[in-house]
């Protein structure tokens, strides 16, 4: 049997769509999503006029063949921390699962990260690993997530 790499392309993108699946309902379950509020009936511009009263919808991400780009947002460093700790092991976990993997390697997965509110300096110092902002990769002992101060 003879496979060609378009029959490869396809495959592979058959199975990432399935791991970025996995990814958005694990991350659903851990209550990281972005839902927006509008008001259906009115320019999408326009605030909706009662919070009670307005449609939702979860926001979906745009994924190019093989770069995700994902954010988070928290009331709270504590909270950013245990959103970051579950990101980064659901993404390990799911693509480990699938035989993918994700290149930790400064300049091809990067992080930008700020912490705002009560203890954020604290929190941003526990992430320091010799002098530099990481975050750890789970399960994989001295891998980090890069943290830089602009994203190219």
């Amino acid at each position: 049997m003879v496979v060609k790499d378009a029959n490869l392309a396809g495959w592979s993108s058959a199975v990432y769509e399935q791991a970025l699946r996995e990814i958005r309902s694990t991350l659903r379950d851990c209550g990281i999503v972005l839902v927006l509020r509008f008001n259906g009936t009115a320019p999408c511009w326009a605030p909706p006029p009662d919070l009670n009263e307005c449609d939702e919808a979860e926001v979906l991400e745009l994924t190019y063949v093989d770069d995700e780009a994902t954010i988070a947002v928290a009331r709270s460093p504590r909270l950013l921390d245990v959103a970051i700790d579950c990101i980064m092991t659901t993404f390990c976990s799911v693509f480990a699962k699938f035989g993918l993997t994700i290149r930790w390697q400064p300049g091809k997965s990067e992080a930008l990260l700020t912490y705002r509110g009560h203890n954020a300096t604290s929190h941003l110092d526990k992430r320091r690993v010799d002098g530099s902002v990481r975050i750890p990769v789970p399960n994989s002992p001295g891998a980090f997530l890069e943290v830089v101060r602009s994203y190219k």
